[in-house]
């Protein structure tokens, strides 16, 4: 799982190195300026569906049919939450916004000859006052996998400490009301530590064990950061 600004080069060289080994790359593409804060206009989801950036979403495009190898774009994820400027009422974004920037990003990859491209819708899970996502979905035609991604920010967080079934399950649920035939993917989990050690294993039993009997999930990516 990569993260690149939209307007960043494409990281062949790290694709190259996805590939050697033996992985299929997640191409988390972010339409904004990393250190630029959370209102940037500049990058309102209308300007991206009236093709503003369509010379870098080609290059993207470009890049990844020159990879040649299964490439899965992940792009404006969490569009329900309120810290990205591509959010869903941030910089004056609407749920039809970005459906339309979403649709126009696919149709420009296709067009530009990324077919080896599958493409990954990773809403956050709507806990905690967060906002649905159903209203923000592009369509079947559209995406190859739901996404989710949820954290136990452990019990100094927002949530306190949220086990696998509060953070997931009703969201997968909702994932399979909205699309009964696409796999699901948990684009980005993890835990927080705990003086116990045992409680944090027993949090990752638990998700593991949520994530293999849920059916329809194909997977999901651990977020190995601390």
């Amino acid at each position: 799982l990569t993260f690149n600004s939209l307007t960043d080069p494409p990281p062949v060289a790290e694709l190259n190195r996805i590939s050697a080994a033996g992985a299929v790359p997640i191409l988390t593409i972010e339409p904004w300026k990393p250190d630029a804060g959370l209102q940037q206009p500049d990058y309102r989801l209308t300007r991206i569906a009236s093709g503003t950036f369509d010379d870098a979403l080609a290059k993207w495009a470009k890049a990844i049919a020159d990879y040649g190898l299964p490439t899965i774009v992940r792009f404006a994820h969490e569009m329900n939450g309120n810290w990205y400027p591509w959010a869903v009422g941030v910089n004056g974004n609407t749920a039809a916004d970005y459906r339309a920037a979403w649709i126009h990003m696919h149709d420009v990859m296709r067009a530009n000859g990324a077919r080896n491209a599958e493409f990954l819708w990773a809403p956050m899970t709507p806990v905690g006052g967060i906002q649905a996502f159903e209203q923000s979905f592009p369509g079947h035609d559209y995406v190859d996998y739901l996404g989710l991604d949820g954290y136990n920010w452990g019990d100094d967080g927002v949530h306190g400490w949220a086990t696998p079934d509060y953070l997931y399950s009703d969201s997968l649920r909702r994932l399979r009301k909205l699309d009964t035939d696409s796999p699901i993917l948990v684009a980005e989990a993890a835990s927080a530590d705990d003086p116990n050690p045992d409680r944090k294993a027993h949090w990752i039993s638990q998700f593991v064990t949520l994530m293999s009997t849920t059916s329809g999930v194909d997977g999901f990516i651990w977020f190995q950061t601390n």
